[in-house]
């Protein structure tokens, strides 16, 4: 038993067999191992630090094989209630937030410094995730995951409830693609690819709705302009059926050239950049506003975006004489 996280291995029909080995650690290993621990928060803080919090139950069995020089294990790990707490300076109170996770599996394996598992599968918040892990252990943790898979997972859940992001979405994630990573440093190194959707949400970030903010008072300005119409507030424009699009990851910097916006108010496509270390942003954009399209580049930071507008686009070819004749009749008028 292994205080603390309260661990508990058991090997069964164990043997070590010396006969014949050159040293002890070409001796060949055979046994089944059993490992199961009711709550490991307190031995994850001791390998990991205070925060994140991870808690949960555990239950693995495995086969070992090998040497004692290079041992063999392969098997099946189970996690159940799993707890991710942290606390977030970003969020309002209460800071310490909590993502639950009901259950996680994988067919695990170790062998000279590698562990696999084929596959990860995981429950978020009412959603699934599944991946084949490969985690090569040397001074450094990387992580590589294939066959990614997200379905149906609640954004708000995540990005809102426990990440307070403030660029957050809510709606149905489903995601396919790759992804590498140096665990504990996962902004400066996520490299992968792959395609995402979003059904029908909101944007309900707080920098996100300020961006909003600025697009609207755009498009009112063209309306006022160019004749009466419907104006288009950044409520309505924060309504989505959907997001869709691929995307590239290098050095965490992910890169979009296809992401569409199917609001419904606005329909928009984006192209551009976003780097997670340092939140920087490049992005162009093509938006249907006030039956027009208009062109814009949002560039800054997810704290501080700043939305330039390109001038000619808010005009379409005859709009320019209508504007000199309302400017001319207005003269007029004070005279």
């Amino acid at each position: 038993r292994l205080e603390p996280g309260g661990l508990t291995f058991t090997l069964a029909d164990g043997a070590f067999g010396l006969g014949g080995a050159r040293t002890p650690l070409d001796a060949p290993l055979r046994g089944r191992i059993t490992v199961e621990g009711k709550d490991l928060e307190g031995l994850v803080a001791v390998a990991m630090g205070p925060e994140p919090r991870l808690g949960g139950g555990l239950k693995a069995t495995f086969s070992l094989a090998g040497t004692a020089g290079r041992p063999v294990l392969t098997g099946e790990v189970a996690l159940a209630n799993v707890t991710v707490t942290e606390t977030n300076p970003q969020c309002p109170e209460p800071r310490r937030r909590t993502l639950a996770l009901p259950s996680v599996t994988l067919a695990a394996g170790w062998e000279d410094g590698r562990f696999t598992g084929r596959p990860l599968m995981a429950s978020v918040a009412g959603g699934t995730v599944t991946a084949t892990v490969i985690a090569q252990v040397d001074r450094r943790i990387t992580v590589q995951l294939g066959d990614l898979a997200i379905r149906a997972l609640p954004l708000e859940r995540v990005l809102v409830d426990f990440l307070c992001h403030a660029q957050a979405v809510s709606g149905p994630l489903d995601l396919t693609g790759t992804a590498a990573f140096t665990a504990g440093d996962i902004p400066r190194t996520l490299s992968g690819a792959g395609q995402v959707k979003i059904g029908a949400g909101r944007i309900v970030g707080v920098q996100a709705l300020r961006m909003l903010d600025a697009i609207a008072s755009v498009a009112g300005a063209v309306g006022t302009l160019l004749g009466p119409g419907t104006p288009v507030s950044s409520s309505a424009l924060a309504e989505f059926d959907s997001i869709t699009g691929t995307y590239q990851a290098r050095d965490g910097v992910l890169t979009s050239r296809d992401l569409v916006f199917n609001g419904r108010a606005v329909k928009a496509t984006i192209a551009g950049q976003y780097n997670l270390a340092s939140g920087a942003l490049s992005f162009d954009v093509v938006a249907a506003v006030a039956g027009r399209n208009v062109r814009a580049r949002v560039t800054g930071t997810a704290a501080a975006p700043s939305v330039s507008v390109v001038p000619a686009s808010l005009l379409s070819p005859g709009d320019a004489g209508r504007i000199e004749k309302g400017l001319q009749d207005l003269l007029k008028r004070m005279r």
